[in-house]
Formats: structure tokens, sequence, C-alpha cells
């Protein structure tokens, strides 16, 4: 059982049976998942929601990473934030980084689910 820590997240490595790899991963405390989840949620709201000004292209290219990421209904569940995934959709979808990101993902989910059979 290996352990690497880098950044925000630590990966655990093993393998299932002792053949197949798998990879886990964890935020290092509960309180660098907050910190994260809140530096994602402020970002969101500066773009969808409007701030003192624009939000910065950073800022941009962050949301619609999250929104290729498929993770906006995780953190914003419900009819209550319809309104807020929405807009994270559409800036997703202006932003030529987050389509080569869905591209990626979605072609990963593909090998996963053809290797799978």
């Amino acid at each position: 059982m290996k352990r690497w820590a880098r950044g925000l997240l630590i990966a655990r490595r093993r393998r299932v049976l002792g053949i197949i790899p798998h990879v886990s991963w964890r935020a290092p405390s509960p309180s660098a998942a907050k910190e994260s989840v809140a530096r994602v949620d402020e970002a969101v709201r500066a773009v969808t929601v409007g701030g003192f000004g624009p939000p910065s292209r950073r800022t941009e290219y962050l949301v619609a990473l999250f929104g290729a990421a498929g993770l906006s209904t995780r953190l914003y569940p419900g009819r209550q934030h319809r309104d807020i995934r929405t807009r994270i959709e559409q800036v997703t979808g202006s932003l030529p980084i987050a389509a080569a990101a869905e591209y990626i993902r979605q072609a990963d989910w593909k090998h996963r689910m053809s290797n799978s059979d």
C-alpha cells in the first residue's frame, strides 16, 4: 500500500486481489476538502451570480473545468440550484478548454466501458 501526497489530494494505490490496480483519492484533512469546496463555490458564484465587476478569465476557466468534470450536481444538488447549474453549463459550453476537457472525459469513460466487458 503506497501513498503519495501532492497538493490537496492523497493518492492511495493498491492492488485488488493482488492483480488489479486501484487508485483511490482523498483530501489530506476535512478542512482541506472544505477549503477546496469553498474556493470553487466562490468562483462559481462570481461567474453565475455576479459580484464586483466581471469575473477574471481564470475564474471562468475554473468554473468551466468544474462543469466539464460533471461536478455541478454534486456541489449544487436540487431544484433550488437549477439556475446555477444552467449558468455553469453555459460557461462550460462557451470555452474551448472546457470542451477539450469534456471530450477527454467522455472518451475516457467510453474506453473504460468498452474494456469492462
